[in-house]
């Protein structure tokens, strides 16, 4: 009974941790992508004027797609955390089938 009871809290403290590290990275990405797409714009603008830098304005394009892939990977892991929390506490069940369900969609496509 203890022994359930303490793997039980140390699950959900785990997945509590894992929520919250997921909503602060998510916020990171959001502001980097809007940071991003801002130097984009004068990047694109200059190379308008000049016709100069057309690489550096592809690599913060390809730094646009990176941070937004790190967002929808972090997302992912927000909605895993906050599902493991749900069957943790017996507010939803049926999220047990769904997370097994990624799981196993995970390994049939590595």
């Amino acid at each position: 009974q203890i022994q359930v009871e303490n793997t039980l809290t140390s699950k959900y403290f785990s997945a509590q941790y894992e929520l919250e590290k997921a909503l602060e990275l998510m916020a990171l990405y959001e502001q980097q992508i809007e940071k991003s797409k801002q130097v984009e714009r004068l990047l694109i603008a200059a190379y308008r004027n000049s016709g100069k830098a057309f690489e550096e304005v592809l690599r913060v394009q390809q730094q646009i797609i990176n941070y937004q892939l790190a967002k929808v990977t972090t997302t992912k892991d927000y909605y895993l955390a906050l599902a493991e929390l749900d069957f943790i506490t017996g507010k939803i069940n049926w999220w047990a089938d769904v997370i097994t369900g990624l799981k196993d969609l995970k390994y049939k496509y590595v």
